[in-house]
């Protein structure tokens, strides 16, 4: 039962990759868990991924945003990913590297390995809410 995955019943719980909802773009594979309040995200991204070519044209907003509208908070499990900010902020987050990153941004892939981050971020969420498929979503 894949609402199983949503409602935890046990003082502890491991995240279900396999019962949560997948949303698919170009060069992306973003795999999203909610846990009660929480959500956490895998978040794949092939070589040659760039937010400005495979996100921001396909969310569902007139006009399109320049920059990432969501704020990240996460883990590198895999790969290099270079993010520039708004701000003049320029940051490379590497494997084993933990980042926070706020709305108004760019981010790519360096390199020629897939990046693979874990989010644990409720903004990121909300700003992508009408995109991210949930587990009990219906099939389209």
């Amino acid at each position: 039962n894949m609402s199983d995955a949503a409602a935890p019943t046990a003082g502890a719980t491991l995240i279900d990759w396999a019962g949560a909802g997948v949303t698919e773009m170009p060069k992306t594979k973003i795999t999203k868990v909610q846990l009660g309040d929480k959500t956490c995200m895998k978040i794949e991204c092939e070589p040659g991924w760039k937010w400005a070519e495979c996100i921001g044209p396909n969310l569902p907003m007139d006009p399109k945003p320049e920059t990432c509208p969501g704020s990240h908070f996460g883990y590198i499990a895999q790969g290099t990913f270079q993010i520039t900010h708004d701000d003049g902020t320029v940051i490379t987050a590497k494997t084993g590297d933990a980042y926070e990153c706020k709305p108004g941004h760019l981010a790519e892939v360096v390199g020629d390995e897939a990046v693979i981050m874990i989010e644990f971020s409720q903004q990121m969420a909300v700003a992508y809410k009408e995109v991210l498929k949930d587990a009990d979503a219906p099939a389209e």
